[in-house]
């Protein structure tokens, strides 16, 4: 399967859009390349470099943007398809898809299956059921492909990816040598990813995607950034404004796996 690379022109920059299957797999904006991670109808959801999430985008499940960072340099969107900002469209090829309706601007220029009762109505988007349909080239509704093949690697992803810093942190709680903030870095790794795993939101989804632990990377992240500049009671604030209402839930479920103990009494952690 060959890869299809074209141009982008955004604001007079120009972009490479590399597509595979015809999903969008990479996007190259001068000499930075990231890569994309979909969802099971081709949605971009987040734009990885060097193995950290730049970008992410959520969607409601109409298509209309939910959650988005600034850094996303690329025009697609919901099921991989252009977005016009100005507009607030999509660009569906055949015609243009407002997300806030659910509904083509122009009518269905084919009934492509007479025989189904949905298909009448020739402004509907994928059959009404957005989570299971796609429209790519906005006549006709399909069941994305391989969607069983893609849920089992994104799963495989997923706990693998878990199990490994699950892992790695435990040998660092576990290294008499490592500092208090080594410690506080592994504690926070650990305490998130059995706090997600034990509820995972994606499990509510129709496809699993990795995106627990590309969110977690990044606030681990973050926080070893800042104990490096400030020390454990810099890290202990960041921690603090980065997980905001969840920061007693997270800290107590750290310290419930004694990530404290030994280095941090109860009243110290608490003073800090």
């Amino acid at each position: 399967m060959a890869v299809d690379e074209r141009d982008e022109v955004r604001g007079g920059v120009v972009r490479k859009v590399y597509r595979l299957g015809g999903d969008v797999v990479a996007v190259r904006e001068g000499n930075a390349v990231y890569a994309a991670v979909g969802d099971h109808l081709g949605s971009v959801t987040v734009l990885a470099q060097g193995g950290s999430p730049a970008g992410v985008t959520r969607y409601l499940p109409y298509g209309a943007i939910r959650l988005e960072t600034e850094v996303w340099p690329t025009d697609r969107r919901f099921t991989g398809q252009r977005w016009e900002q100005g507009l607030g469209l999509y660009d569906y090829n055949a015609r243009f898809y407002d997300p806030a309706l659910g509904r083509f601007l122009q009518p269905d220029s084919l009934i492509p299956q007479p025989g189904d009762v949905r298909a009448w109505n020739r402004y509907t988007y994928a059959y009404n059921n957005p989570l299971r349909y796609v429209d790519g080239g906005g006549n006709v509704p399909v069941v994305p492909l391989l969607v069983a093949g893609a849920v089992v690697i994104l799963k495989v992803m997923d706990y693998g990816w878990t199990a490994w810093d699950v892992y790695q942190s435990g040998r660092t709680l576990a290294n008499p040598l490592a500092t208090d903030e080594e410690k506080l870095i592994a504690g926070v790794n650990l305490a998130l990813a059995v706090g997600l795993e034990a509820a995972e939101p994606e499990d509510w989804l129709p496809v699993s995607l990795p995106l627990d632990d590309l969110g977690r990377r990044a606030l681990v992240a973050g926080l070893r950034e800042r104990v490096q500049q400030g020390g454990l009671r810099a890290g202990v604030a960041f921690l603090r404004e980065a997980v905001g209402e969840a920061a007693p839930q997270v800290i107590r479920r750290m310290y419930d796996l004694g990530v404290f103990r030994g280095i941090r009494s109860a009243g110290e952690w608490e003073a800090i």
